[in-house]
């Protein structure tokens, strides 16, 4: 029971430590950027039937916007400790359960003597 015990610890923990891969970012980006670049390509036309200027530029704000909180929320998922997106709340939910594995561990070795 405490070798598994541990092997779920130890699993929790590098689950824990590990951040998102750097090729993940890289994809990430590169999509952005394909995506970008082909709403440049297809504005870029001398008649746009249904859209004015105006419209076409507040099209590609909402689309530099969307991709911008998308990287913030990207890089604040790296940290799971610290930025908006906290796991502070199991984590307080796993110091309970530890209290009370100490707690029963300890009744336990009382019993025992």
């Amino acid at each position: 029971a405490v070798t598994r015990l541990k092997a779920h610890r130890s699993t929790r923990i590098s689950a824990l430590q590990s951040t998102f891969p750097y090729l993940h970012y890289v994809i990430l980006t590169f999509l952005a950027g394909s995506i970008a670049t082909a709403f440049l390509i297809e504005s870029n036309q001398d008649i746009m039937i249904f859209l004015l200027a105006p419209q076409l530029r507040i099209l590609w704000s909402m689309l530099f916007g969307t991709f911008s909180a998308l990287a913030v929320v990207c890089y604040d998922l790296s940290d799971p400790f610290r930025g908006s997106y906290q796991v502070s709340s199991a984590v307080d939910q796993l110091y309970t359960a530890r209290d009370t594995l100490r707690a029963f561990a300890r009744e336990l070795s009382r019993l025992n003597s």
